[in-house]
């Protein structure tokens, strides 16, 4: 047997996806973001008391996919800015910021 040829029983075959796992990289690629978007109201909800009937844990389960977003510098300001918005009350007196 020659080493030098493709038959070589060593050889490694290209790694392919199959089918079912493309489709579901794809949905999870597309589904992600918007789970990330409709998160800020849950957490609005949450943080004004209105979730306390579930569990701490099981909150906290909820969160948890979006945790990979505070490891990345530029998207976690962005983020959480995003998420300070729900907070935000219209009818503030100082409307610059909206804080109290």
């Amino acid at each position: 047997m020659n080493v030098f040829t493709t038959e070589h029983p060593m050889e490694s075959e290209p790694f392919r996806l199959s089918r079912r796992m493309r489709r579901w990289l794809v949905f999870l690629v597309l589904v992600y973001p918007v789970y990330l978007l409709l998160i800020g109201p849950f957490w609005a909800l949450d943080g004004r008391g209105c979730l306390e009937f579930i569990p701490d844990r099981v909150r906290r389960i909820f969160y948890a996919p979006a945790y990979p977003v505070a490891f990345v510098p530029h998207l976690r300001g962005r983020y959480a800015d995003y998420m300070d918005w729900w907070y935000l009350d219209p009818n503030a007196a100082d409307r610059e910021t909206g804080w109290d």
